[in-house]
């Protein structure tokens, strides 16, 4: 597939390739929390407190059909 790029306007219906909707779809972003875990390192050195975990997975950008009859944008169905 060639390079390309796209300047999508908000809120304002457009029509392109199903990649591009897909590559808009799939923007989103990970919050991370600590968790309050005691646990003692395999190195010998001490106790570590805490450890990085993901708690929620946020969608950043949406692409949807404006219409509810076939689109040629999204398919037949959502993916």
């Amino acid at each position: 597939m060639p390079a390309e790029f796209w300047k999508v306007p908000v809120n304002k219906p457009i029509w392109g390739p199903r990649h591009l909707a897909e590559r808009i779809k799939g923007c989103r972003y990970h919050r991370l929390v600590m968790s309050e875990t005691v646990s003692t390192g395999s190195d010998g050195v001490g106790q570590y407190y805490g450890a990085m975990a993901v708690d929620t997975t946020i969608q950043r950008l949406d692409a949807l059909p404006v219409s509810s009859t076939k689109s040629v944008f999204m398919g037949a169905h959502s993916f």
